[in-house]
């Protein structure tokens, strides 16, 4: 948000610099959370390609298609 403002000629006043940094604060842990969970979905889908779980694998029909 800094960038926007600060970038172009506009003053920012300190109400807005300290918005800026509450929310910065308040999304960095969310951030972080989602970077671990996609580290944690990469991790069981390399897992899973390794053990030869994927249908291409073993040949075997979509789960859409009737048995």
């Amino acid at each position: 948000m800094k960038d926007r403002f600060l970038g172009k000629g506009f003053v920012v006043s300190g109400g807005t610099a300290a918005l800026d940094s509450v929310v910065e604060r308040k999304f960095k842990k969310k951030e972080e959370l989602i970077g671990k969970n996609l580290a944690v979905v990469k991790a069981a889908w390399d897992f899973a390609v390794e053990q030869g779980w994927s249908s291409q694998d073993k040949g075997v029909a979509s789960a859409a298609a009737p048995v």
